[in-house]
């Protein structure tokens, strides 16, 4: 089991399905990882559905363009086919793989099935885009200099270690300032 974090790889095999308790679509890929930072986990495959609902479809489909995933139109059509996904492992995602716990349905064979933990892809992103940072231009960079380098001195004098007069680590004057203070 890989621990959680982000992994380059490829996602593989795409097909639509759906879930088996609601119905709900989704397309339903392999992801295997293909990240040296995955030391022993390296060609781990690791399971991926991305759901097609109102709110989700949207995503599904951008994680899927990321992979390569070209939707090529039907013969004599214009319009991208989902059930087209030509071109899908060309290009290399980065996985955020999260763990999670899984107990599988009782079954007569198994009426009390044990919990376990395994790997799961939460999002599929293009490589390096899952941080939460962009580039910005000079003028940006300006403005966000300009609004925050005054707080440096502040910031260096508080992080300078504890002052004559700082009695935040003097335990009579902290009972002292207690002792003013209501509790409610």
């Amino acid at each position: 089991m890989l621990p959680e974090g982000r992994y380059r790889g490829f996602l593989e095999n795409p097909e639509l399905a759906e879930s088996s308790k609601k119905g709900t679509p989704c397309v339903k890929a392999t992801g295997r990882v293909a990240d040296s930072a995955a030391g022993d986990g390296n060609n781990t495959r690791i399971e991926w559905e991305g759901w097609l609902t109102e709110q989700t479809a949207e995503r599904t489909i951008q994680s899927m363009i990321y992979a390569g995933c070209t939707f090529p139109p039907l013969p004599g059509s214009d319009e991208p086919n989902l059930n087209d996904f030509t071109g899908c492992g060309s290009k290399e995602v980065e996985f955020q793989i999260e763990v999670e716990e899984y107990t599988p349905d009782p079954t007569p064979e198994n009426p009390n099935p044990r919990t376990t933990k395994r790997n799961r892809i939460a999002f599929v992103n293009r490589v390096g885009e899952s941080r939460a940072t962009k580039p910005i231009d000079d003028n940006q960079k300006k403005m966000i200099s300009k609004n925050y380098s005054g707080l440096i001195s502040k910031v260096r004098a508080s992080v300078s270690g504890p002052r004559t007069s700082d009695t935040s680590f003097d335990p009579k004057a902290l009972e002292a300032d207690a002792s003013k203070k209501k509790l409610y």
